[in-house]
């Protein structure tokens, strides 16, 4: 994972929202699922991060998440 959130697979820049449970996953390990469909999938653990179609675009399911709230 790079500084800017992003995982790089097979030529595509993958950009991971911010999550609820954690605002950045910068310098950690995360997996590339790649389906039979083409499809990808972003996990940390067990936990399911974000879903790409074939073009690496992120999927409107998972990228609409509710934002995080922080103090000002």
């Amino acid at each position: 994972m790079g500084n800017d959130n992003t995982v790089r697979f097979e030529g595509l820049k993958l950009q991971i929202p911010e999550q609820e449970m954690r605002y950045s996953y910068s310098r950690t390990t995360v997996r590339v699922h790649r389906y039979v469909d083409g499809s990808l999938s972003v996990w940390h653990g067990s936990r399911l991060l974000e879903r790409f179609d074939v073009r690496g675009i992120a999927s409107q399911t998972t990228a609409m998440k509710t934002p995080i709230l922080r103090a000002a």
